[in-house]
């Protein structure tokens, strides 16, 4: 590294040293893997790897949001598109009446 880049060289290993007190052993060896088989030979390609195969948070997901909307209000905006369900208590009502005005 050095007799290729000279004194910037050294900085470079510097670096590789930072990652490998910040990362995982098993994570730097993993980005290393796939940095040179890709042919990224650049620090800041391996960072990109390791920033990639680190876990993302987990996020709870809400219930309920002040910002969010009930779904029935949706519904009354758009009655078209989301028409209205009926409950089983009134689809047998209005299966009566449709029986009753039929001849």
């Amino acid at each position: 590294m050095i007799q290729q880049r000279g004194p910037i060289g050294i900085r470079v290993l510097h670096g590789l040293l930072a990652l490998a007190q910040k990362h995982p052993v098993k994570a730097l060896e993993n980005a290393a893997q796939k940095a040179l088989h890709h042919g990224a030979w650049r620090l800041r390609d391996l960072r990109a790897l390791l920033e990639l195969a680190a876990p993302s948070p987990q996020l709870d997901f809400l219930e309920t949001h002040p910002l969010i909307r009930n779904l029935d209000a949706y519904r009354d905006m758009c009655p078209i598109a989301l028409p209205p369900q009926p409950s089983p208590s009134t689809s047998k009502l209005t299966m009566n009446t449709a029986s009753l005005e039929t001849p």
